[in-house]
């Protein structure tokens, strides 16, 4: 297994530590690269910010602190807490809708279906022919 940045640079975390860098220090407990480390904290990842750090070359800004513990808040600070259970839909009680007409098929003859029409017109029916 690939160790982590925390175990591949003791000396430089020591260092990160001592001048009081906590996020970046936590943070490289969970990459196992520079370049993908500098990529998550919004930096060029060719850049060798990172890789500076951990090499005692450079030192990181309050900036990059911000960033790392934003990093972390959102991505490892839930994971180990259990999920809450969704709330309960309200039921509604189901309405009864009732109709407001019925549709029929009257089978007629060609030779009544013109009555047929009238008669149902007169009844107030919506005819359809099909």
């Amino acid at each position: 297994m690939t160790k982590s940045l925390y175990e591949q640079y003791p000396d430089g975390v020591a260092g990160l530590v001592a001048d009081g860098f906590p996020a970046i220090v936590e943070m490289s407990r969970h990459f196992t690269r520079c370049g993908h480390m500098s990529n998550a904290l919004g930096f060029d990842p060719s850049g060798g910010a990172v890789n500076n750090w951990l090499l005692r070359r450079k030192t990181p800004s309050k900036i990059s602190e911000i960033s790392a513990r934003n990093w972390l808040d959102a991505r490892i600070s839930g994971a180990g807490q259990p999920q809450q259970a969704a709330p309960k839909a309200a039921t509604v009680a189901a309405q009864i809708v009732k109709p407001e007409g019925v549709i029929l098929m009257v089978v007629a003859s060609v030779a009544n279906a013109e009555r047929a029409k009238k008669m149902l017109a007169l009844l107030g029916c919506e005819v359809e022919e099909i």
